[in-house]
């Protein structure tokens, strides 16, 4: 029940971020470009990220393999404390924090629920206004308060950091918040996130250096290799970016990262030899580095590797001879139709019957929707023409003192929860159509602010040249679309 809410809540609001991302630049506003493009993108494959979503929110293994992590790293930590006593630094760890601490498994389910693929701007809104819909990594949190309670002298207790490369600019508060919410308790200090204007701010090296110049740091706690070492990167392998790689050369970089992995140095020490000592890891199926070679569609079945299995050729099942079998042998009437049983024909019959009364509905359903949006565009358009014309008018006569009334939209405004009913060649045109409606009623708004500066005569060009501007991208926008509903 909480996934089914939390999915309708973001699905309303990924349609606000469409708005202002139709809304960001002020050049197109007055008429220096068109608008910009939605962001979003369907999975490839739709159910790309099923099981991994799945296996996190109701596998009792990956809890338990949660629970694992953190009871070794609790072990690992006391006897490193007691084997450190002696150094002069105080004691600090250092956890990641998305699927180490917090569990964001509920945006993933979200992308799912949608067929979305995973996207920046949707991920700044998980961060910006979804706080309370974290939650706890199994074990995080008892492992947390053990660490802090762990003392190098009296007075002295071991301190928690979290680098994270969550988006610290913008949106640290929110990430205090949840921490807050879920009672690990922290401060500006101990939060330690990227900034996204830096380059390579997915690089913790630097985040890294600023505790260990403080601290004697036991333990690493991450979900992914870069939590512990920037070296073990896809993109610190010597193969330039790995998004842009050609297809034939993936299975090498991939190759190159295990092996680094294996039998490679990082921290002046093996690999190996840190993991299950200072560097614990949890699983986390759903994203990280290790897809960077990934994402390609269905060409990613060629990253499997099958077992050369030779598939042998179903044989019909021998009808037992008079000698074998004492009963009779069945007519085609007693098999059913070529010899299944007539009760799989009527259950089969009936889900197909079902199946297709389903699916005739929701097409009257979104054909409906189609249907009346375009209806409202095509009536607003004509609205905006006149309106436009109307206020040419009223500034060449040098008259504009009248109220200006914000054009309606009342269809589309009850269907914004049903966004993805609309056709797909027709959504992202009319979210954008409807995010310029929403910002002429809002300039609308500001004409008393304009006023009152003395910049009347200002508004009134611009607010025609906001409807000129919109009347050019959109008159003939939809005029293959129109042709539907007549």
């Amino acid at each position: 029940m909480q996934i089914k809410t939390i999915y309708c809540r973001f699905a309303a609001r990924a349609v606000a971020i469409t708005f202002v991302i139709a809304l960001a630049a002020s050049g197109w506003t007055y008429g220096q470009g068109s608008p910009t493009p939605s962001p979003y993108h369907a999975e490839n494959p739709a159910s790309r990220g099923l099981d991994a979503t799945l296996y996190m929110q109701t596998a009792a293994e990956y809890r338990a393999s949660c629970y694992q992590a953190y009871n070794f790293a609790t072990a690992r930590l006391e006897a490193l404390a007691k084997a450190k006593a002696a150094l002069p630094k105080p004691f600090a760890i250092i956890m990641d924090l998305d699927e180490t601490v917090l569990d964001n498994s509920r945006f993933q389910a979200m992308l799912l629920q949608n067929g979305l693929a995973w996207n920046p701007e949707l991920w700044k809104q998980w961060e910006s206004d979804h706080s309370e819909d974290v939650t706890l990594i199994p074990g995080a949190k008892e492992f947390i308060e053990k660490a802090q309670s762990i003392e190098k002298k009296p007075g002295s207790h071991l301190e928690v950091f979290f680098v994270s490369n969550r988006n610290g600019k913008d949106f640290k508060q929110q990430a205090l918040d949840a921490l807050a919410r879920l009672c690990v308790l922290t401060d500006e200090k101990h939060l330690k996130l990227s900034d996204p204007k830096v380059e390579d701010s997915q690089n913790k090296t630097a985040r890294f250096k600023e505790v260990r110049d403080e601290f004697e740091v036991l333990l690493y706690i991450g979900d992914n290799l870069r939590d512990f070492s920037e070296e073990l990167a896809f993109d610190k392998l010597g193969f330039g970016k790995v998004k842009d790689a050609p297809e034939e050369k993936l299975y090498e970089i991939i190759k190159a990262r295990q092996n680094k992995l294996d039998s490679g140095q990082a921290e002046q020490a093996p690999v190996r030899d840190h993991l299950g000592n200072d560097w614990i890891i949890l699983p986390n199926p759903t994203y990280g580095d290790w897809k960077a070679p990934l994402g390609r569609g269905e060409k990613d079945f060629n990253r499997l590797t099958a077992g050369a299995f030779s598939i042998p050729m179903a044989s019909p099942t021998p009808s037992p001879s008079k000698q074998d079998s004492p009963h009779k042998k069945c007519t085609s009437s007693e098999r059913g139709i070529h010899g299944i049983d007539p009760a799989i024909w009527v259950a089969a019959i009936t889900l197909l019957s079902t199946a297709l009364g389903f699916f005739w509905r929701k097409h009257l359903e979104r054909r409906s929707i189609n249907r009346a949006i375009l209806a409202e565009i095509r009536r607003i358009l004509t609205v905006v023409r006149l309106h436009r014309d109307w206020w040419a008018t009223r500034i060449e006569k040098e008259d504009t003192n009248h109220p200006l009334i914000p054009f309606s939209h009342a269809v589309y405004s009850k269907q914004v929860p049903n966004i993805g009913a609309l056709t797909n060649r027709l959504v992202v045109r009319a979210v954008t159509f409807y995010g310029y409606v929403g910002f002429i009623n809002s300039l609308q708004a500001a004409r008393p602010e304009y006023s009152a500066a003395g910049k009347g005569a200002e508004f009134d060009k611009t607010y025609l040249n906001t409807l000129t501007t919109f009347l050019a991208d959109y008159e003939h926008e939809f005029d293959e679309d129109f042709k539907s509903i007549d």
